[in-house]
């Protein structure tokens, strides 16, 4: 939906907070990710969640424990390997059952993960444990977690997800508050500067901009892409005020009100 001349004037002649139009809020974001950007993020969150659920070590502090402290060393007898579906490097993964008496005593049954080796029932091997938690313990060359550490990288799916949901609700967040609640200014525009940053295939551009918030002169200094960068150098090459939206809280946070048409 298009915003016209007369919807813009319209809208900003309303006092703050105002209702915002569907078309404007629209035109407000159309350099974000927009409802890309939820999809985005909520596809990583559910898909990455998956993962972190099959893949991820929840037995962490015990794997931990057991490679940076001074585990205590017993003899296990192997109750039953069981072969898994799973594989690291082609290499097939057991899940091994165990027994074992500590120093104290204490008969203790454990289980944990080896790779590419399957015992057998019966046969005696070497095992370590935590002296004062002997329930963590694993056979030596094995691990507590199926894919060890590895796992714990498929935290980073969900976090992604989660950090995209929360770019594109603060982006929408703020758009939102500033059409509301900005106020009306007229300014000037006195520089704009190309960066070396690219997004989308569009040059990142920082445009300078003065003004007066509520009886007090302002600089800005934003980001700008596209049409507003052209809107900008139009504007400083007349030398013509420009008329602008500005956050009563945060000044330096400004809105060209020509690029909301179109």
């Amino acid at each position: 939906m298009s915003v016209t001349l007369e919807q813009l004037e319209a809208f900003l002649r309303e006092p703050p907070p105002r209702n915002v139009p569907p078309n404007i809020l629209r035109r407000r974001l159309r350099h974000s990710l927009g409802w890309f950007g939820y999809l985005f993020g909520a596809f990583f969150v559910a898909f990455g969640s998956l993962f972190v659920v099959i893949f991820f070590p929840w037995r962490l502090a015990e794997e931990l424990s057991l490679d940076l402290g001074s585990p205590v060393r017993a003899m296990a007898a192997i109750v039953a390997c069981e072969k898994t579906s799973m594989e690291i490097n082609k290499s097939p993964v057991y899940r091994a059952s165990y027994q074992f008496h500590t120093a104290g005593g204490q008969q203790i049954a454990g289980t944990c993960y080896v790779t590419g080796k399957r015992y057998s029932e019966g046969e005696t091997v070497a095992a370590e444990y935590v002296a004062d938690k002997p329930e963590w313990n694993r056979l030596e060359g094995g691990h507590v977690n199926a894919f060890g550490y590895f796992g714990s990288f498929t935290a980073l799916f969900p976090m992604v997800g989660g950090i995209v949901l929360w770019l594109s609700w603060g982006a929408r967040r703020r758009a939102v508050q500033l059409l509301r609640d900005g106020q009306f200014a007229l300014g000037r525009v006195k520089d704009v500067q190309a960066t070396n940053v690219t997004i989308n295939k569009q040059r990142r551009f920082r445009v300078l901009v003065e003004y007066e918030a509520a009886g007090q002169p302002w600089t800005a200094r934003y980001h700008a892409y596209g049409e507003d960068v052209e809107l900008a150098r139009r504007h400083q090459a007349n030398g013509e005020e420009i008329g602008l939206l500005y956050d009563p809280e945060r000044p330096h946070r400004v809105l060209f009100a020509e690029s909301l048409l179109g």
